[in-house]
């Protein structure tokens, strides 16, 4: 019975940790989401090819306390060619309103020139964004809610264009890389106030 033991656990120790991830002991790193609930985009008409549009308030959260930091934004099914070519985590202060959209790189939403290199997501998702992503249960006791936002800008060599949501990469405490997906869509329109542009 004990030879059977062994190579058990000497594949255990062969693998790593990871390999043994179901084990009491293991840790797991906090991981990221992007709680957006339901179908949720922004639509900008007046835009033609090659204009910047910056979108803010994508909401971003870990499911545990820790910290990761956010590599690289795509879109997701673009249209046109529409891509992301800036990004940057923002924290928002309470009682604070922040631009949702500009014309124009990260500056039109005010982020400031550290403020656009800014990567790192620290906030625990509150009951709300547990909710929306299926995470079960309360937040760890003793986190405090933030507000935290995804902002990015986007641009597309023909309009109209669009994506219908947004692949973000990033590496946990471990250096893993990973990815997660915010259903949070962006059309960009020709034409004026008043005609339609659906993101969706």
């Amino acid at each position: 019975m004990k030879r059977g033991v062994l190579p058990v656990v000497l594949m255990c120790l062969v693998g790593g940790i990871a390999g043994c991830s179901s084990l009491p002991w293991a840790e797991q790193d906090a991981q990221l989401y992007s709680p957006v609930y339901g179908g949720v985009g922004v639509g900008v008409v007046g835009m033609a090819a090659d204009d910047l549009l910056s979108e803010g308030g994508i909401p971003l959260c870990l499911d545990a306390p820790g910290s990761v930091t956010i590599t690289s934004v795509e879109a997701v099914e673009p249209s046109n060619g529409l891509s992301v070519v800036d990004f940057a985590v923002r924290y928002i202060p309470l009682g604070d309103v922040p631009q949702g959209d500009g014309l124009g790189d990260l500056s039109t939403l005010g982020l400031t020139q550290a403020e656009k290199s800014q990567r790192a997501v620290t906030n625990v998702c509150d009951e709300q964004s547990r909710a929306n992503v299926g995470l079960d249960g309360p937040p760890p006791e003793g986190t405090q809610p933030e507000r935290v936002e995804l902002a990015v800008t986007v641009t597309a060599p023909a309009v109209p264009a669009s994506t219908k949501a947004l692949l973000i990469r990033y590496t946990d405490a471990s250096g893993d890389e990973r990815t997660t997906t915010s259903a949070f869509a962006i059309a960009m329109c020709p034409g004026q106030a008043g005609d339609s542009c659906d993101p969706l």
